[in-house]
Parts: structure tokens; C-alpha cells; sequence
């Protein structure tokens, strides 16, 4: 775990408007959905350029029911993969603060809110099944 927050570190150094949101963002949050440990690291930015600038970010167009903007991009840091989520919206967040870094993530509303949105979504049977048991899941820690 000591590499994972290494790389959340490393990420907000690079541009400290980041937000980390899903699995990860929840872990910051002592919120775990499926007791492991995250295994990749879900971002929110405005603007790309300050990643683009220190690591090879991919940036591509995705009808993706889980971005709005539909335009994601992905990177490798460390040994995680770094999806980042390009011009969305967070609708709750707060800040945790690490060796000084003081990391923004999702909180536990702001993880709801964004699964209902989602859900009100015309989503496949099998990706609005995924969704409601992460949402229900959720919804315990309450």
C-alpha cells in the first residue's frame, strides 16, 4: 500500500487539482466496497496538459455510460494504471493530507451522487446490475 500512496502523491504533485475518485478515492476515505486493496487509480481534471507534460497520457473519445464528458484519458504510474476522467464533475469532495500533500478525493456523498447519475442512464441490464450493487454497497456505510 506504501507504493499506491506513493503514486497518489506523485500524481497530485504533478497537477494538484486532481481528484481521486472510485475505489481509490473511497480508500482515502477508510471506505472499502470490496475489501482489496485498489488496484488502479481513478482521476478527475479539467485539463490534461500538466499530466501530459510528465507522463505518456493517452487521450481518446468514449461512449462510456460511467464518463459524461465522453473523453477519457489513461496512463501508467508506478505499477497503476491511471484513468483519468477529463472535464467531469465532482459533486462531493474533500481533502486528506499525507506528508504534507494534501490529496482531494471523493467522499462517500459525492460516490452516491455519481452512481445516481449514472444509473439515470439507459445502462445494460449487466452494467446497471455492477452499478446498483456498488451503489447499495455503499449506501451501508451510512
Amino acid at each position: 500500500m506504501d507504493n499506491y500512496i506513493k503514486t497518489l502523491k506523485r500524481l497530485v504533485e504533478i497537477d494538484d487539482s486532481i481528484i481521486i475518485v472510485g475505489s481509490g478515492g473511497l480508500w482515502l476515505s477508510d471506505i472499502n466496497l470490496n475489501s482489496k486493496q485498489p488496484n488502479d487509480i481513478d482521476i478527475i481534471v479539467k485539463d490534461t496538459t500538466l499530466l501530459e507534460e510528465a507522463l505518456d497520457v493517452t487521450i481518446h473519445n468514449t461512449s462510456s455510460v460511467y464518463c459524461f464528458s465522453n473523453t477519457r484519458g489513461d496512463t501508467y504510474l508506478n505499477e497503476y494504471h491511471i484513468d483519468i476522467f477529463i472535464g467531469e464533475r465532482c459533486d462531493g469532495f474533500t481533502e486528506t493530507i499525507i506528508d504534507g500533500i494534501t490529496i482531494k478525493h471523493i467522499t462517500l456523498d459525492g460516490y452516491l451522487k455519481y452512481c445516481e447519475r449514472v444509473m439515470n442512464e439507459k445502462l445494460p441490464h449487466r452494467v446497471k446490475r455492477i452499478l446498483l450493487d456498488k451503489y447499495r454497497l455503499a449506501k451501508n456505510y451510512i
